[in-house]
């Protein structure tokens, strides 16, 4: 409980960052159903497992008031430009208040599904 995940961006299917078990127990809300389902974290849900897509929650927020203090990920497959601008936020705000470390991540990987693997293997 307490914990938002905001997934972003996707590459293509059968690539995926989030673990399908946290996906499981989570609130899930794409940005557009059939694309996250095709391409997103979402890929690794059944569409029965998958909440309604942003747009619903914003237009109608008090029917989703009970998900409100659970697990919840935003599936944002998203377009390129929404992505950049939202990380160049998150960037610039945990150097103004100093937190978070900056890794440098290579564009060559072992597993092309699983580009962060090198971080916990």
């Amino acid at each position: 409980p307490w914990l938002h995940i905001n997934a972003v961006g996707s590459d293509f299917p059968g690539k995926f960052e989030i673990p399908v078990a946290l996906l499981e127990r989570a609130f899930v809300s794409p940005d557009f159903p059939l694309q996250a389902l095709a391409e997103g974290e979402c890929q690794q849900l059944s569409r029965e497992q998958v909440g309604p897509p942003l747009f619903e929650l914003v237009r109608h927020p008090e029917a989703h008031h009970p998900v409100r203090e659970q697990l919840s990920v935003f599936d944002s497959t998203g377009w390129a430009l929404e992505d950049q601008v939202s990380l160049e936020m998150m960037l610039n705000y945990a150097r103004e208040l100093g937190v978070g470390t900056e890794i440098e991540i290579e564009s060559a990987f072992a597993d092309p599904l699983n580009p962060y693997g090198f971080l916990v293997g």
